[in-house]
């Protein structure tokens, strides 16, 4: 068997070297196309890490739904410079006019940012949608944000603001922050009371034990006063 094997390939020498070198040769194609593909999405993902990424939201604040903040944001690895902005109406959709004013008259909006570092975000109240609801609520239109990364290369991005996505939204409670926002308050509203004296600070000179004592007789005195009003009603 092996013989002939060897017969074989020693009577075709010539076709078995043509094979053998048209498999040498796609498999260096193939080598090649790996290679190529492997390089660039190196260099994608290192574009990635390493450039900007501006992006632009409304979102309700924290401590109730009906206002909404517009928000800007460097979401990137690398700053970005020279960013501007522009309102890009949807065909069919309309933009109420207080929520467009109220954006054109930003002045980062007019006029564009020079920087944005990463991480960096720039957030300011837009609107109460309790106002207008109807108008609000139907509110829909694209920003066009432009930019340049750190190599000078030029961005631009489209987002969509839909004031729908807002809508049967519900809270449950209040926000934690909101909460110890106004417990701080209330701590703040007691000191400044008894620093000026409008309350005074209540002081127990008693014993524990006496200042209960003290406190069951009262309780006991009061019992026997309410048992004495009942008693001239009947």
């Amino acid at each position: 068997m092996l013989l002939n094997i060897l017969k074989f390939l020693n009577e075709n020498s010539g076709a078995v070297n043509v094979i053998f070198s048209g498999l040498v040769t796609v498999a260096t194609l193939v080598y090649a196309v790996l290679t190529w593909k492997l390089v660039t999405e190196t260099r994608r993902m290192r574009k990635a890490q390493t450039d900007a990424k501006v992006t632009v939201r409304v979102e309700p604040r924290e401590e109730t739904l009906h206002l909404l903040k517009f928000i800007i944001a460097n979401e990137g690895i690398g700053p970005a410079y020279d960013i501007k902005f522009e309102i890009v109406p949807i065909y069919l959709k309309k933009i109420d006019a207080s929520i467009r004013e109220k954006i054109q008259s930003f002045g980062f909006f007019n006029s564009g940012i020079e920087y944005l570092s990463p991480s960096q975000r720039i957030e300011t109240f837009l609107t109460s949608v309790l106002e207008d609801f109807d108008s609000k609520i139907d509110t829909s239109f694209n920003i066009k944000i432009s930019y340049k990364n750190s190599s000078k290369e030029y961005t631009e991005d489209l987002y969509l603001i839909d004031f729908s996505i807002f809508k049967g939204l519900t809270q449950v409670g209040k926000s934690n922050l909101y909460t110890i926002a106004q417990e701080i308050e209330k701590i703040q509203k007691d000191f400044h009371n008894i620093a000026t004296g409008f309350k005074e600070l209540k002081v127990i000179t008693q014993s524990k034990a006496d200042h209960r004592q003290e406190e069951k007789e009262m309780f006991e005195e009061f019992k026997k006063n309410q048992s004495k009003k009942d008693q001239k009603r009947l």
